[in-house]
């Protein structure tokens, strides 16, 4: 098994106990709240996650990126991201005294207060990890992840069981950053010297590198966040109930997809940036297996989104399954693209992926504020078109950085396009009078979804069996494979 393979194994197994103690969170957490204070939680939420955006300062992915690591470069990272922790403990800590006034939550200043303390933690564990995925000990990463996610979990839901209400999820955040930041402390043998050991070229060299991922993440946060704001302003909450819904189905799958790739990924390009062909051989395998994953899975969810949604959310949420209509071709392209930022990252090249952002939030923005002009449906139209524009330079650009051609790009995704064609269009014959049907149940809708698993695997065994191979290879231990084999 290759490191790249075993490396992306033990980080899907990471994130999928992590997607798991977060929806049980949702859901648990939801039981036990009340409507108020899962508000809090809400408001909370949007502090962290715009303030985890300067957590580092893309320091980590110098370290990974970097060629040569001399210690004094590894402690200057360290206190430079020490003292980030300790400034956004700061900043946060005087943005929560005036947190009342602004949303009426007095019990919002004390959440605040105490959650700043994890920043700090955070950034002490920073260099540590990417020191180890550097080195692709993605088992130790992921070790200390899914204790963090899992205990983290136990201690938020039985503060609420007490009720503590959104102070639940402060010692929840509190816990996982302290349990990780621990074991990813016990998993390195790295250790910091002395604050004076910090060397200005070293810190000027990683803010050149940094500071096109920084701004690259700063618009990207924005642009994403954009549409809600849009549709909450100009149409009604209850669209963007019904938008955002679409929006979480669509999105789901593909982040723990993509978090697994691009983090398993990077390091292995980053190794390679004197091997062109290495690299390329190494990307071009990956999109291939994200093609292979992606585009039969969103395949599905355009063909079967209407009994999907009313089945499992209700009657009221039928709008969501028009915008998911769009959104499932939008997600297949944004899963292509999002392993273009990885190489950008891997050759150094991140002014260009920042530029490149830019250009990218421009055409959603404006997607958006056109399209939100004539509802909500058209607003998703006119997303997948700027989605389908923006993908033209990305990948224009992802190629000449590894001396590639379209052609390459297409010969890795025609085949899973195609298998998912000929899934839709085979269950289209066979149940195309059915699937608007509300009276069809869950029996209906999960043979839909087998003869669309069999059509898809007979497509796999015609035109895509070496993809499907060397995926089953990398996730069966090769005791099990052998053992078949005989």
């Amino acid at each position: 098994m290759t490191g790249l393979a075993k490396g992306a194994k033990w980080i899907a197994a990471s994130q999928l106990i992590k997607v798991a103690a977060q929806v049980a969170s949702i859901f648990v957490l939801a039981r036990l709240m009340s409507p108020s204070d899962y508000g809090l939680v809400a408001l909370v939420s949007v502090v962290t996650t715009f303030a985890m955006l300067f957590k580092d300062l893309g320091s980590s992915a110098a370290i990974i990126q970097a060629q040569k690591l001399p210690d004094s470069l590894l402690t200057t990272a360290f206190w430079l991201n020490m003292l980030l922790g300790a400034s956004l403990t700061v900043v946060v800590s005087i943005s929560a005294l005036f947190a009342p006034a602004l949303f009426d939550a007095p019990l919002l200043t004390p959440a605040l207060l105490m959650l700043s303390i994890a920043f700090p933690m955070l950034s002490s564990s920073a260099v540590h990890q990417a020191l180890l995925e550097r080195s692709q000990q993605f088992d130790i990463v992921a070790k200390a992840e899914i204790a963090a996610a899992t205990i983290g979990l136990g201690v938020a839901v039985i503060s609420a069981y007490q009720g503590a209400g959104v102070f639940s999820v402060v010692y929840q955040t509190l816990c996982a950053s302290a349990i990780s930041s621990v074991l990813l402390w016990r998993g390195c043998a790295w250790r910091p010297t002395s604050p004076t050991a910090w060397r200005k070229t070293h810190l000027l060299s990683m803010l050149r590198y940094s500071s096109g991922l920084i701004g690259f993440n700063f618009v990207n946060y924005f642009a994403r966040n954009a549409d809600s704001v849009i549709v909450g302003r100009v149409l009604s909450t209850a669209i963007l109930g019904a938008y955002s819904l679409a929006y979480r189905i669509m999105l789901f799958p593909l982040q723990s997809l993509t978090v697994v790739v691009s983090r398993s990924l990077f390091p292995a390009l980053a190794r390679l940036q004197s091997d062109r062909l290495g690299m390329k051989a190494t990307y071009f395998s990956s999109v291939r297996v994200v093609a292979f994953l992606v585009a039969p899975l969103m395949a599905g969810v355009y063909f079967l989104r209407e009994p999907f949604v009313r089945l499992v959310f209700g009657e009221q949420w039928g709008l969501s399954s028009e915008i998911l209509a769009w959104l499932a071709p939008t997600g297949f392209l944004q899963a292509l693209m999002s392993t273009t930022g990885v190489v950008f990252m891997a050759t150094g090249k991140t002014r260009l992926l920042f530029k490149l952002g830019i250009i990218g939030a421009v055409l959603q923005v404006g997607a958006f504020l056109l399209g939100v002009q004539h509802g909500v449906v058209v607003m998703a139209a006119c997303y997948f078109v700027s989605n389908l524009l923006n993908a033209i330079p990305v990948a224009g650009c992802c190629l000449t950085e590894l001396d590639a051609k379209p052609s390459e790009l297409w010969a890795c995704i025609w085949r899973p396009m195609a298998g998912a064609a000929v899934m839709i269009s085979g269950l289209a014959m066979i149940y195309g009078g059915r699937v608007g049907d509300t009276s069809l149940g869950w029996p209906g809708l999960m043979l839909m979804v087998a003869t669309g698993v069999l059509i898809h695997g007979l497509m796999v065994l015609m035109v895509d069996r070496k993809t499907a191979g060397d995926l089953l290879r990398s996730v069966v231990p090769v005791r099990f494979r052998s053992g078949a084999e005989r």
